[in-house]
């Protein structure tokens, strides 16, 4: 470890690693010297496999044969003679016709025996060859034989040429060769394509030679588990001697908390063990900072919302009040009243749009607002909406082109909202645009989604307005100055999208004749 970058957490993990280790290497020691003695115990065929290359050469004398000395192993060629014995006194004999009878360690066929009691409760043997099928995974019986007690066949077609079968035969089909030991055969060709079987047989291992095996095992504890102890006891010792070496900062650097200024804040010479701890300290220090960032955006934004609605609010009740005053000092020609008395209600009306959108726009943003959603024909509401609209825009001068759906469409929507919706779009394209502009209302279905445009083939949009157009407060420089926008119309609409999860976009490129295109996703 580095000067200064010592941990306490790193001298923990390296001794309980060391400690591990040690563990972890003396069991696996004893395992393999456990493995090791009992393979020379009773070694399988699975081993005398690694040297196949010799087997295949006829190569036997190259086999570590000292390894099988508790087995036999015995080889035979094409015409059943023995060229291979590792022991030529084994008392062990067997016939060419015998080897059918052994199991094949590399076939998928192999025998089965079984004992069962008869309808007359005498002994029965059954004996089936069985084959494994690798690609299903499934056993099936390929044939059978039935053996009475004395060994006589008495149904199956398994040993159609035999009526009977010999005691050693049917230790050989049941695995056991006639002193007791295992035995397994192995089929292949050597090199040049000579056809040898290998007959192993692997020895039993008696009861005493168990126990005294298992007894040495125990017997090698008495000198791993002092070593182990002493290695700890060392480990141990030199863990805490260094522990006492080590000083944390942890103190310190918290009692100068409120001196360490955010963006000099340097984990560098903090020990290593704390760097998380820290790391999660100053994500804590830089999200208040973003908390305090966006808190004072809010404060803007409410600073901004008081200046923006006096402003809007001060034009139309600045003209109220003067044209009010007027009339009540009698300053007013009489064939003039009317024109001021529409003035001041058309400026009534303006000032009461503002609050009202500023309603709806506080009432929106307030957590506990709820929608109320109904299953109606969206097709048919959207009908039966611009009948009445039709008629309203065209008294204003403007004109409207529809294209609707040809079927109904079922949705679950809120109709005050909607109707919100549509109302705040189309008087955004009359606020902007002059008499005679057509507003067009286009709906769509595209697989599972509803697309809903909104467009008209007016002045179109300034650039600078296209990425803030649905941001609360932000109108064209002309609403601003006619007192006649609050900037609240587009962000009320888009929060109306937003609670029926759907999506709203300004189109930067409309298609002709549009100039200006809102589409909507639900």
């Amino acid at each position: 470890m580095r000067k200064g970058k010592k941990s306490f957490v790193g001298y923990c993990v390296l001794y309980f690693s060391v400690y591990s280790c040690i563990l972890l290497l003396s069991i696996i020691l004893i395992n393999i010297i456990v493995d090791t003695k009992l393979k020379h115990v009773a070694p399988s065929i699975d081993e005398l496999f690694e040297y196949e290359e010799y087997l295949v050469q006829d190569k036997f004398s190259k086999i570590p044969l000292k390894k099988f000395s508790k087995s036999e192993i015995v080889v035979f060629d094409e015409n059943n003679t023995i060229i291979f014995s590792t022991n030529n006194h084994s008392e062990f004999s067997i016939n060419a016709k015998e080897l059918n009878y052994i199991n094949d360690y590399y076939s998928d066929y192999y025998y089965a025996v079984k004992e069962y009691a008869g309808t007359n409760g005498e002994k029965n043997i059954l004996v089936t060859k069985n084959r494994f099928d690798e690609e299903t995974k499934y056993e099936e019986i390929v044939d059978y034989a039935l053996l009475d007690d004395k060994l006589n066949i008495i149904k199956g077609e398994l040993f159609s040429d035999r009526d009977k079968l010999s005691e050693c035969e049917l230790e050989l089909i049941n695995g056991f060769a006639s002193n007791k030991s295992f035995i397994e055969k192995y089929s292949y060709e050597t090199i040049d394509g000579k056809a040898r079987t290998l007959v192993f047989l692997e020895h039993s291992i008696d009861t005493f030679t168990m126990e005294k095996k298992i007894n040495h095992i125990y017997a090698m504890w008495l000198y791993i588990i002092p070593l182990i102890a002493i290695l700890e006891f060392i480990i141990t010792y030199l863990f805490f001697c260094k522990l006492k070496k080590m000083i944390l900062p942890l103190k310190e650097l918290m009692d100068n908390y409120e001196n360490v200024a955010l963006p000099k804040f340097d984990d560098e010479n903090i020990p290593r063990e704390f760097k998380g701890f820290f790391a999660s300290f100053k994500n804590l220090l830089i999200k208040l900072n973003e908390e305090k960032t966006k808190t004072d955006a809010i404060y803007k934004e409410k600073q901004s919302i008081i200046t923006n609605i006096s402003h809007d609010l001060k034009t139309p009740l600045t003209v109220i009040k003067g044209y009010a005053k007027a009339l009540k000092d009698d300053m007013v020609p009489e064939n003039k009243k009317d024109k001021y008395i529409d003035a001041i209600y058309n400026k009534s009306e303006v000032a009461t749009n503002i609050i009202d959108s500023l309603f709806e726009y506080t009432q929106m943003e307030h957590p506990d607002f709820k929608s109320n959603f109904e299953r109606v024909d969206f097709n048919e509401f959207c009908r039966e909406y611009l009948a009445i609209k039709y008629t309203d825009l065209e008294l204003q001068g403007y004109n409207l082109e529809l294209e609707l759906l040809d079927k109904e469409y079922m949705k679950d929507f809120d109709p005050k909202l909607m109707i919100r919706l549509f109302d705040n779009l189309i008087n955004n394209s009359i606020k902007h645009n002059d008499k005679g502009v057509t507003i067009y209302f286009k709906l769509k279905r595209k697989k599972d989604k509803l697309k809903l445009v909104i467009a008209d083939n007016g002045r179109g949009i300034d650039k600078k307005l296209e990425k803030t157009l649905f941001t609360a407060f932000v109108t064209g420089d002309e609403s601003r100055k006619n007192g006649n926008g609050t900037g609240l119309g587009l962000f009320i609409a888009k929060r109306v999208v937003d609670i029926h999860d759907g999506e709203i976009k300004l189109v930067t490129k409309p298609k002709s004749p549009y100039k200006f295109e809102i589409e909507i996703t639900l």
